[in-house]
């Protein structure tokens, strides 16, 4: 017998297995997960949950704002300058998943479980913030001396330290976590920050434009990929470049005329802009509305921008900054919101609650 009949054999003999019951469930599964979906109607659509659902900013205010907070279900993008408090909102957000996994089996009259409300949480630019993070579900739930140890066991970590370790993070090692039941369900997955590596690995050349563009497209299409299949939103943070065409005037709430965007874009261009589902931009400025400048080259950050604004003012008002809302495909684009720094975390501040030369008042 050749090995061309051999072959010939297998396939058939192969085929002949495959027509029976079992055979057909195998290559329906496998179907389902190759070709597309079956086709269903918008009221289907608008029951399904997981397309439906608002994820929390931890902020009555904030979520007000945002009509609910945010997405529940694909690419979210928080961009902004340095300080602008992109990392204090991705800690919040870990902080109030378990608030509100904690708060749905209180509601099912199931006993609480050990760790609720998982969050998966990439980071590129260094380790997570612990000890913020628990002074922060510390102060969300004094009344709870267990919480802030639950929502530190609650985040799983990794970090990337250059573009092919996030890639594979994501293609590689989150599903297998997704999938692992043991770990409990996964809320939230985190990507601080999405651009940080890709700046410093790629240069300006076409061979780079074109590899960059490649691997944004394949982990943008991974990150969809998983949102669909496991209900849950990838929230995402990105720096800004410089656009100085494109700073235009807007008025804010209570007629205050503010430089929209401080002449800044979200970094990574055209290529990432078309991945995203929901983009916000945050900024902050002084007293006097003023852009601040960038911090001496060598020096480090606070760890506690709350902290700091109060160390150097003597209150946490220092900074006015806004959270806006620039794409979305079912909002306006023209909702924002201004808000605060403080030990609990990132609070909303209501037109209101503003003083006379705009500083927030404090509480």
């Amino acid at each position: 017998m050749t090995a061309a009949t051999l072959t010939a054999t297998t396939t058939s003999s192969t085929e002949t297995r495959l027509n029976n019951a079992g055979g057909k469930e195998i290559k329906s599964a496998a179907g389902f997960d190759l070709f597309p979906r079956p086709p269903r109607t918008a009221y289907d659509l608008y029951q399904d949950e997981k397309h439906t659902r608002r994820v929390s900013l931890g902020c009555p205010v904030l979520d007000a704002a945002f009509r609910g907070g945010l997405p529940g279900h694909g690419v979210v993008e928080v961009s902004g300058m340095a300080g602008a408090g992109k990392t204090q909102l991705m800690l919040q957000l870990l902080v109030q998943q378990v608030r509100d996994a904690e708060a749905e089996w209180r509601r099912a009259k199931y006993a609480t479980p050990f760790v609720a409300g998982r969050s998966f949480y990439l980071s590129t630019e260094g380790p997570l913030p612990a000890k913020r993070l628990a002074e922060m579900a510390a102060a969300t739930c004094p009344e709870d001396s267990g919480f802030a140890q639950r929502v530190l066991e609650s985040v799983i970590i990794v970090e990337a330290k250059n573009v092919e370790d996030q890639l594979y993070l994501l293609t590689t090692q989150l599903p297998s976590l997704l999938a692992d039941a043991s770990l409990g369900k996964i809320r939230l997955c985190v990507i601080d920050s999405m651009s940080a590596l890709f700046r410093g690995e790629f240069s300006l050349s076409k061979m780079d434009t074109l590899e960059r563009a490649k691997m944004i497209f394949t982990m943008a299409k991974q990150m969809k990929r998983l949102s669909d299949r496991w209900g849950l939103p990838f929230v995402v943070t990105n720096q800004v470049t410089a656009d100085f065409a494109a700073a235009t005037f807007g008025v804010w709430e209570g007629g205050n005329a503010d430089v929209v965007g401080d002449g800044v874009q979200p970094a990574l261009g055209l290529s990432w802009s078309n991945c995203v589902h929901t983009r916000f931009l945050l900024s902050r400025r002084d007293a006097n509305n003023r852009i601040p400048s960038f911090p001496t080259p060598g020096s480090n950050p606070p760890s506690n921008p709350a902290t700091a604004d109060a160390r150097s003012t003597g209150q946490s008002s220092r900074w006015i900054r806004h959270m806006r809302l620039l794409l979305s495909p079912s909002l306006p684009s023209n909702l924002s919101c201004r808000f605060v720094l403080e030990t609990a975390g990132v609070r909303g501040v209501r037109r209101t609650e503003m003083n006379e030369d705009g500083r927030p008042r404090e509480r």
